[in-house]
Parts: C-alpha cells; sequence; structure tokens
C-alpha cells in the first residue's frame, strides 16, 4: 500500500541540490497564453540506482474582457528511471481555494492511486509508460529527431487514469532568436486527435506547449522567438503602468511598448482609430474610442473586400440552415445596416453562456448548438448570424485593457454605412471604449504579433483620458 507519508514525500522535498536542468515555458490555448510554467530536472546515484526527478509547477490565469479572473495552480513530482519510465508520482492543485493530493506508484504491469481521503485506485496496463510526454522522454530513448515517434501511457494524476498518448518529432527548424535546432512534437490521444504542440530544443527542454496550430503556424514562418525566462509575463498578459482603474469609460489612451529587441515586423497595426509610431524598441499605439456615432473612420470595402468578409468560403458557416434560419428571425425586415448588426449582436450577447470551456477552436455551428462559449464562440457566431443578414463581418485578435494589464480578447466588426463598427458580444458592448487595441483580423497572423508582444519588457500609459 502506498502510504501517505510517500505523497508528502514526493510534494514536500526540496529540489536536488545540483538541478541538471532549469526551464520555463508558456501555456497557450485557442491561441491565447493562459499559463506560464517552470520545470526543475535533476538526477541522482548511478547504475541501476540512478534516478531522476522531475519538478514542476503551472500558473494559469483566466481573463476575459472585465470578467473577473480564474486562476488555478499545480505541482507536481515525479521520480523516474533514465528513461523517465516513472516510478511513484505526486501531483497538488489548488482551484478557487479548494486543493487536492494524489499519488501513485509504479510496479510491474500496473499503477497504485492513492486519492485524497486514503482511498486506494489500481490500474493495469501493457507496454510503456513515460511520466510526461516530452522532449526529454524522446531524447532519453534515442527518438529526438524527425519521424521520431513514442507510444506509451501517461499518468494523469487528476483523473487517477493512465491515458494512452503518442507523439511523433513532425520536423525541425532553425529559427530567428534562437541557437541550434527546434523540435516541433505532436501529441495526440488514443483516438488520434492532436492534443498538443510541443517545441522542444536539441535538449528536450519544453519551450511552449499549445493547442491548435498556433504554435505551427508560427515555426513554419520561423518566428518562434521565446523569453528564455518569462518573468515579465503575467499568464498572457502585458502589465501595463499607470493603468486608468475606468478603462472602459475611455475615449482615448496612449500606451508605450518597450520590446526586447529591434523588430523587423510590426507588432502592432496601423487599424481605424488606431495609429502606430515605433522608435527603436519603443512601441507608441495610440487608441481612440470607436462608437457608432460618427467618430468612426470611414473604411469603404471594395467588390473584392466585401465579397472576402461577406461569403468567405474558409468560413462557411453563414451557409448553415440553421444559421439562415435563424439570423432571418432575428433582423426580420429590418433595413437598417446599423440596427441589423446591433440586433445580432444582441442576441449573441443574451443567449450565448459565458464559459472557457468546449472544444478548441469551436466553430459558429458548435458555438450555436452549445450556445455557450467564450469570447472566440461569441465572435465566430457573430460573424456567421451577420454574415447570414447581409452584413460584411470579421474577428479582431488583440488586447483588452483589465486589471492593470493588457490581456488577450476576441470581438466582432460588421461593415455598415462604408464604416467598420465593433461589437464586444462578450461583453455586450455596441461600439468600444480605447481600451481595445486590434493586432489583426487573420488569427494567426494577429497569433504571431501577439506572441511577440507577449515578450514586451514593459508597458506604461502615456496619455488616457
Amino acid at each position: 500500500m502506498l502510504d501517505l507519508a510517500l505523497a508528502t514525500l514526493l510534494l514536500a522535498a526540496p529540489p536536488s541540490p545540483a538541478p541538471v536542468d532549469e526551464s520555463h515555458f508558456l501555456i497557450s490555448f485557442r491561441g491565447q497564453t493562459i499559463g506560464k510554467a517552470e520545470r526543475r530536472l535533476s538526477s541522482t546515484g548511478e547504475g541501476d540506482a540512478a534516478r531522476i526527478t522531475l519538478a514542476v509547477e503551472e500558473n494559469y490565469r483566466f481573463s476575459t474582457g472585465d470578467r473577473p479572473s480564474s486562476q488555478f495552480s499545480m505541482a507536481r513530482r515525479a521520480e523516474m528511471l533514465p528513461d523517465w519510465t516513472p516510478v511513484a508520482m505526486a501531483e497538488k492543485s489548488d482551484e478557487s481555494g479548494a486543493g487536492g493530493e494524489v499519488a501513485v506508484r509504479f510496479g510491474a504491469g500496473r499503477a497504485v492511486f492513492q486519492l485524497p481521503g486514503g482511498k486506494e485506485k489500481t490500474v493495469e496496463f501493457r507496454g510503456a509508460a513515460v511520466a510526461e510526454m516530452s522532449g526529454e522522454a524522446l531524447l532519453a530513448r534515442g527518438l529526438l529527431k524527425t519521424g521520431g515517434q513514442l507510444s506509451a501511457v501517461v499518468p494523469d494524476l487528476a483523473r487517477a487514469a493512465l491515458v494512452p498518448q503518442q507523439a511523433e518529432v513532425l520536423g525541425e527548424k532553425r529559427v530567428e532568436g534562437r541557437a541550434g535546432k527546434l523540435f516541433l512534437v505532436q501529441v495526440k490521444d488514443a483516438t488520434g486527435r492532436v492534443a498538443w504542440d510541443l517545441l522542444v530544443d536539441e535538449a528536450g527542454r519544453l519551450l511552449e506547449s499549445s493547442t491548435g496550430e498556433m504554435l505551427r503556424t508560427r515555426v513554419e514562418r520561423s518566428r518562434a522567438v521565446l523569453p528564455d525566462a518569462p518573468a515579465a509575463l503575467a499568464a498572457g498578459a502585458v502589465p501595463l503602468e499607470g493603468a486608468p482603474e475606468k478603462p472602459w469609460k475611455l475615449d482615448r489612451l496612449v500606451v508605450e511598448l518597450t520590446l526586447g529587441d529591434v523588430e523587423k515586423t510590426p507588432v502592432v497595426p496601423e487599424a481605424g482609430g488606431q495609429t502606430v509610431a515605433v522608435s527603436g524598441r519603443k512601441v507608441t499605439v495610440a487608441v481612440s474610442a470607436r462608437r457608432p456615432d460618427g467618430r468612426i473612420p470611414e473604411e469603404p470595402l471594395s467588390p473584392a473586400q466585401r465579397s472576402r468578409w461577406l461569403e468567405p468560403e474558409a468560413e462557411p458557416d453563414w451557409k448553415d440552415p440553421k444559421v439562415r434560419n435563424l439570423a432571418a428571425s432575428i433582423v426580420k425586415d429590418e433595413a437598417s445596416q446599423l440596427r441589423r448588426g446591433y440586433l445580432v449582436g444582441r442576441w449573441v450577447y443574451r443567449n450565448l453562456d459565458k464559459n472557457l470551456g468546449g472544444p478548441p477552436e469551436a466553430s459558429a455551428v458548435q458555438a450555436l448548438a452549445a450556445l455557450a462559449g467564450d469570447c472566440s464562440e461569441h465572435a465566430a457566431l457573430f460573424a456567421a448570424l451577420a454574415r447570414a443578414a447581409g452584413l460584411p463581418a470579421r474577428t479582431a485578435w488583440g488586447l483588452v485593457l483589465n486589471e492593470g494589464a493588457l490581456r488577450f480578447h476576441v470581438w466582432s466588426e460588421f461593415h455598415a454605412g462604408d464604416r467598420w463598427i465593433p461589437v464586444d458580444t462578450a461583453l455586450g458592448r455596441y461600439g468600444l471604449p480605447a481600451c481595445y487595441i486590434v493586432m489583426g483580423h487573420d488569427r494567426d497572423e494577429a497569433g504571431v504579433r501577439l506572441f511577440r508582444l507577449y515578450a514586451a519588457s514593459r508597458a506604461r500609459t502615456v496619455e488616457s483620458r
């Protein structure tokens, strides 16, 4: 029987006095950096007594617009053989004030979990087991090379289960800002669904983990430039010195960003109601309120632009019969384009529950079926309904000022009267105050810019009113 002393020892034992390696990495979800982590890897003993100890601390912070932030932290400690076969592990988590500890020890073909309250659960398995599907595990088994694959069960202590996973090294790159090669590793679950993308260096150190294709896109564009120790990051936010207390009332906001290095490509683009000035490592962004009261700049659409945003083939949900029927019932016989956009936005705001769950990159049809989602689902459904109602629409990816920091957010824009009218259906805003910074209207392009901005060393308020 695994007694409680082992779990306590694994969690409370100090790190080895001779750490082999210490690294930091970012955790992304739907293109948003939601957390940061620290890993400490140490080794002891020789020969049959050789062991590796892995200590991981992860801290997450979710925040959307003005909604209260949600925080979560986890500490995990694993004792392993040199090839990353687990011997014993323990994990302690803390979410919303409620914590729990789970420990597990491995024997021949079985794992014995000790749950809170002293209960035990035995899980039998065949084949290999690894403590964590990682670059180090691939390296230890000689598989960290293009085409290398590793299939094994991995402990999921939160569920007291063993999860079959397969890691495959998709390729290698030499990218700007990094010496040596980087390897892109794809991790799939038992059904073949891609669970994570991992970016690791030649020593197997994890540089970033991400869902979706954001990470792969950056690697392909040779733009995977990561901070070595992201002390300036606050879980996907850029802290803003001198941030105004009531950002949702701002008519004008000017911020200065000091980057780690001179950027070859614009980090923040010019946009309607948003001007940018660059001087060396400093980027000054001036934002004006964008409300449908005559202060929104004119941006007439060419026929090609109108077709792109009204009937995009890459986002076909506006064709879905359920979406078209719902759009017709919302706008009815309303002739005003401004009023139609308002009615669609009001329906999405009132009818979608606000949460951070659901599948990554959920479509408008999925959001409509679930009637729930975060800012991404709200924006996807608004765009589809607006297009079905005859309005060109696009999604804005960027940052919103909240709780003293610039945080990732997604909102919408529809075209009416030769102007792009912004609407935040997750927060119920028709027109926006000057606390929104647009990073782009293409997800991948905006993702690259956001990622670089997260590595900004400093941000301060120059002017606000």
